[in-house]
């Protein structure tokens, strides 16, 4: 049996005396000219086709002269495919595979068989396809090849027609950046690639920064210029001043004060003006020299306003002033008691009279300069409106600036019905009172039987208040850069915030329910106590909050009447400044205090025992313990809490209590309780009182000291 040879195998593949290969390397793309910028891609469409034709023509005539034709295994025929190879710059369509080594460790070794076709193990190399145009020779043959040596023919996709840019023909066309080498350039490629989008946002941000600083500076430097040069501006600008820019107060300079409505006017939330700047001259023998005294060249000018009472003898039912303004300035007082008889008999009967003295010391006139009018709003409030240019004309706002003698200043003066301060009729009631300055001083008489407010607001950004007596029902006092004292008699809330200012309040706690009442007072501690008074154990049905807070200033609070039916509810607080918390002694319940950068005193308590509400000659006591912080009360509002109390290097706590006193067989002792024991007493129910401190000593008591 013959088996016939395989077409794929050369015969003398195991001859020993083989000495020329049988398979040659596959044709190379750079047989001719040995550069890729020639092989059969590169060339132009018809120069490729021509070249073709010429080769196939030249291989058909050659093939006679082989005495073997048509054996695939003659040497002969090897060498003829091998000249072929070497003539024809276009490969065969078929999947040439470079041998390209993935893993260099299996490369073959050099003694193996360069012939060899077979697959083994100790070939395994790889890489990807690469597809060549058809030969028309290798197209009618069939035949196919397989590189066997070691350089891997590399496909070009260079075109001679193409621009040289597009080439990369080696390292010398590797494009530099910034004069950097070709892996320092890649290397800063890759980089930019990667973080090109941070990059663009860093210069934004950076970009937006330069802007904002810009856009500060020019600010800056144009408010300087508008406000000027922080010298005394009433200096004349000459020669002998180094050249000091001063406000010369005349007609038509740009330092002057002009009214300007759009400019200066009230919002359409505050009100409408009317009846405005009816001035007439003072009379300097009139009872407003009690007021305040005169310079000798200020001129001086009044303009009065009145306003009905109500059916009910009460005052409108919102009553309201403003001042705003340069202007503005000066101090409104409300006629107390303690006033000049002459002011107090002047005033009209079944009125509110509110009197506008204005000091004026320029050469301006007070209707180029400001509109002091009667106001009326859409709610039905009436009041008085004061208004002033926000800025001189030559772009100055800032009052410090300003030579204050050639500024307007009023003093407002509001008064109740003569009958009133001559107690032949009761105290006239203000359901609403508003004050909303921009520089005022605020005063109060002792208005103890003269007038009661249900609801008091005031909103000064500079000034202080002080207060004789007021009685209201709640209070909002809001101001800055001065100090408030006074006494308040309150029956629902008080509430204060005052900036760059120190507080001094003596409170009374007011139950209107009882007003026969005079168990508690402090003025009074031999009073006679043949009134009605609540049984211990009945809880207070009526709670009174009072708020403290400033920025920085001291606190000195004192509680003068608490009675027995009122729980109180307080905060007090600054950030800058010494505390003084004095406590009434009918106040039974928690207190918390706290310091950061001060001492805390709390002493022990006096006995006290004229004051025992039920007159059982009990005593006032203290216990200090961490205390029962409930769910929503001030203690919790504040960040206060068992656990925070237990750990606390800041802040004590404790309870104030009566403690009763036993007496026998010539013994006398008191009866202690715990702070949980005084908490669950009912007259501790409601009661709060919360004390914190920053940079100052903090004191609470709970008894008369």
């Amino acid at each position: 049996m013959i088996i016939p040879p395989d077409p794929e195998k050369d015969p003398n593949i195991f001859s020993p005396s083989s000495s020329t290969p049988s398979l040659v390397p596959a044709p190379s793309e750079h047989s001719y000219f040995g550069t890729a910028s020639w092989d059969g891609e590169s060339l132009p469409p018809y120069e490729g086709r021509r070249r073709s034709r010429i080769s196939l023509s030249a291989d058909q005539s050659n093939r006679t002269t082989h005495t073997r034709e048509g054996d695939v295994f003659s040497d002969e025929n090897a060498t003829h495919l091998q000249e072929m190879a070497e003539r024809d710059p276009r490969p065969g369509l078929g999947l040439v595979i470079p041998p390209t080594v993935i893993n260099p460790a299996y490369q073959r070794s050099p003694g193996s068989s360069l012939g060899s076709v077979t697959p083994t193990a100790s070939r395994p190399n790889a890489s990807l396809p690469s597809f060549h145009s058809t030969h028309p020779f290798h197209s009618h043959a069939g035949s196919s090849t397989v590189p066997t040596s070691d350089t891997a023919p590399v496909a070009s996709t260079s075109k001679l027609w193409e621009s040289p840019s597009s080439q990369s023909s080696g390292p010398s066309s590797t494009r530099r950046v910034l004069c950097l080498s070709p892996a320092a350039s890649r290397a800063l490629y890759k980089w930019w690639k990667k973080w090109r989008t941070w990059v663009l946002v860093l210069l934004v941000l950076i970009l937006i920064g330069v802007a904002l600083v810009i856009g500060l500076l020019v600010g800056r430097h144009s408010s300087k210029h508008d406000a000027g040069v922080p010298s005394p501006p009433w200096e004349d600008n000459d020669d002998n001043n180094s050249g000091k820019k001063a406000a010369i107060w005349q007609q038509g300079d740009s330092s002057n004060l002009t009214y300007v409505e759009s400019r200066d006017g009230p919002s359409s939330t505050e009100g409408n003006l009317t009846n405005c700047n009816q001035f007439t001259s003072y009379n300097y023998t009139s009872a407003f020299s009690s007021l305040f005294t005169p310079f000798t060249t200020t001129t001086i000018s009044t303009t009065s306003f009145t306003f009905p009472l109500q059916a009910n003898g009460s005052a409108p039912s919102n009553f309201f002033f403003n001042a705003h303004g340069l202007g503005s300035s000066g101090t409104i007082t409300f006629l107390g008691s303690e006033g000049n008889e002459a002011l107090k008999q002047e005033a009209g009967e079944g009125l509110i009279t509110v009197d506008v003295i204005v000091r004026y010391a320029g050469p301006q006139t007070l209707n180029d300069m400001m509109r002091i009018c009667e106001m009326t709003r859409n709610d039905g409030g009436v009041g008085v409106g004061i208004y002033s240019p926000r800025r001189t004309d030559g772009k100055v706002s800032n009052p410090l600036f300003i030579n204050p003698a050639y500024v307007p200043t009023s003093h407002v003066l509001i008064r109740v019905p003569a009958s009133v301060y001559a107690s032949a009729a009761p105290s006239t009631y203000f359901p609403h009172l508003e004050y909303n300055f921009d520089q005022m001083s605020v005063r109060f008489g002792d208005l103890e039987g003269v007038a009661d407010m249900g609801s008091l607001d005031i909103s000064n950004s500079c000034g202080g208040l002080s207060a004789g007596y007021v009685s209201l029902k709640s209070g909002n006092v809001m101001s800055t850069g001065s100090d408030v004292n006074g006494k308040w008699n309150v029956s629902e809330e008080l509430y204060m915030n005052i900036s760059d200012g120190s507080i001094s309040a003596d409170v009374i706690l007011y139950d209107p329910s009882d007003p026969s009442d005079n168990s508690t007072s402090l003025q009074d501690p031999v009073a006679d106590y043949t009134l009605a008074r609540r049984a211990d154990s009945s809880p207070p049905d009526k709670l009174i909050t009072t708020n403290f807070f400033s920025s920085s200033g001291s606190l000195d609070i004192r509680y003068l009447h608490h009675p027995t039916t009122v729980s109180l509810s307080s905060v007090i607080t600054t950030l800058h400044g010494p505390i003084a918390v004095h406590l009434h002694p009918n106040y039974v319940g928690p207190f918390s205090a706290q310091t950061i950068w001060g001492e805390l005193r709390i002493p022990t308590p006096a006995s006290v025992s004229n004051y025992d509400p039920i007159r059982q000659n009990r005593c006032r006591s203290l216990a200090m313990g961490v205390i029962n912080v409930t769910a929503n009360s001030s203690f919790a509002q504040y960040g206060l809490n068992e656990t925070v109390l237990e750990h606390s290097t800041d802040t004590v706590t404790g309870v104030a209590y009566w403690a009763t006193v036993n007496q026998q067989g010539g013994k006398r002792w008191v009866e202690t309780l715990t702070v949980d024991k005084v908490q669950a007493l009912a007259a501790a129910t409601g009661n709060e009182v919360v004390v914190m401190g920053a940079g100052g000593d903090v004191e609470v008591t709970v008894d008369t000291s």
